[in-house]
């Protein structure tokens, strides 16, 4: 748990270190606490600092959270008094479903561009028949069609 009694962290950079300290993505967060994915972009851009109203929805939502820190800087990231188990199981949880999710992305981006492979192979073949069948319709005597099939 990091201690930071010199408060050298804005508290943009604080709500950055609770998320990857949660090991959740900012969707997720969002999810979780009901707070607009915009806003927190905002926050990770240093565009606007958290309002009353998200960390009063972060604190709720993440209990093991030290509020004086969260606020002030001073103190450990985490309370010290409140091991709170559940919060801890799903922090826990958390991280397992991203690796699982960013491996099931992985997978589906492999599908992804083996079918747009495919479906680039099928396009040519389909150019190259027009192709021939262009050809051999141009080969018909004038004022002919050959019929094709």
């Amino acid at each position: 748990m990091q201690e930071n009694t010199e408060n050298n962290l804005s508290i943009n950079d604080r709500i950055r270190e609770v998320l990857e300290y949660l090991g959740i993505s900012r969707y997720k967060f969002s999810q979780a606490t009901g707070i607009s994915e915009a806003v927190l972009v905002n926050i990770y851009k240093d565009k606007n600092k958290p309002s009353v109203d998200f960390i009063e929805k972060t604190l709720n939502k993440y209990k093991v959270i030290n509020a004086q820190w969260l606020i002030t800087g001073h103190g450990e990231m985490l309370n010290n008094n409140q091991c709170n188990l559940e919060n801890i199981d799903e922090i826990k949880e958390n991280k397992d479903n991203s690796k699982k999710t960013c491996q099931l992305c992985s997978e589906k981006d492999k599908l992804i561009n083996s079918l747009q492979a495919h479906i680039d192979t099928l396009q040519r073949e389909l150019h190259r028949c027009q192709s021939q069948l262009d050809d051999y319709e141009n080969e018909a005597p004038p004022g002919q069609k050959r019929k094709v099939g």
